[in-house]
């Protein structure tokens, strides 16, 4: 594989909601839970203080521009938002919504819904809910319909011309060849390109193409992931070319604290 794109996942928790207020306690963001971090073992380095952009507001549209730049400066080629969207309810959306508004950061970026249930614990299961996730294929259909204005972006992230639409748990939809197939049958007939639907590296999950959904992500090697970007200049779609491309996601290091990544790696 070569020719591979570097993308961090994008946590919106940074900065408070209401709906975080009201079950965490005023101004919660997810630097509570950084703060309150306590080493396991000697030399554990907990907690973890931000680096170069301290504890930020993504409310603020200097963070936003300054979180891109510093990506840009590490070979990162994008951001890929956790999405929350339950039923037609949106959670922490001030940011995506900002970037879409704006036009700013001129950077790529793409998304995942992430349709696990929101509960007390953290975990996605079913105890302690605060807000349920629920399926159909109504659901599904205005999922993909309120997205459209993203896919739109010139900026949102392609593969081989389509919008790439990543799936956290995949596994948890009910029907997910239909969910896959109602997400592409939708953003072609809106004209923005047949969606490609792949699915988040999240524990659990089976094999993407038995659930109809392109190749699942895996964790590539440390090494893989070093000076893997392309840093040359990015076309307004943010296109990957297909043949012998891939995409990455990579983990935080010092410097990458401020922007909360995660790992995984998608092949084209």
């Amino acid at each position: 594989m070569h020719d591979v794109k570097l993308i961090a996942f994008y946590l919106p928790q940074f900065h408070p909601i209401p709906e975080n207020d009201a079950w965490w306690g005023s101004g919660f963001t997810e630097w509570v839970n950084v703060r309150r971090a306590r080493p396991n073992f000697v030399g554990h380095y907990q907690p973890h203080v931000p680096a170069e952009l301290g504890y930020y507001d993504l409310r603020a549209p200097e963070t936003r521009a300054a979180q891109a730049e510093l990506a840009r400066q590490h070979g990162i080629h994008g951001f890929c938002y956790y999405h929350y969207w339950f039923n037609g309810r949106r959670l922490l959306e001030r940011p995506l919504n900002a970037v879409i508004e704006s036009g700013e950061p001129d950077f790529p970026f793409c998304v995942c819904w992430a349709n696990e249930n929101w509960s007390r614990r953290w975990d996605g299961g079913n105890d302690e809910l605060l807000i349920a996730q629920e399926y159909s294929a109504e659901h599904e259909r205005r999922f993909i319909e309120g997205l459209l204005p993203v896919l739109e972006d010139r900026r949102y992230i392609r593969v081989g011309g389509r919008p790439l639409l990543l799936v956290y748990r995949a596994n948890l939809l009910p029907e997910p060849r239909r969910a896959a197939e109602t997400f592409r049958r939708v953003a072609r007939i809106a004209g923005v390109g047949e969606t490609m639907p792949r699915v988040h590296p999240a524990p659990g999950v089976a094999g993407s193409r038995c659930i109809g959904f392109r190749r699942r992500g895996r964790v590539p090697a440390a090494r893989a992931r070093r000076g893997a970007a392309d840093r040359s200049g990015r076309k307004d779609q943010s296109d990957v070319q297909r043949r012998g491309s891939g995409i990455t996601f990579p983990l935080p290091r010092t410097r990458w604290s401020a922007l909360r990544g995660r790992t995984g790696s998608f092949a084209a």
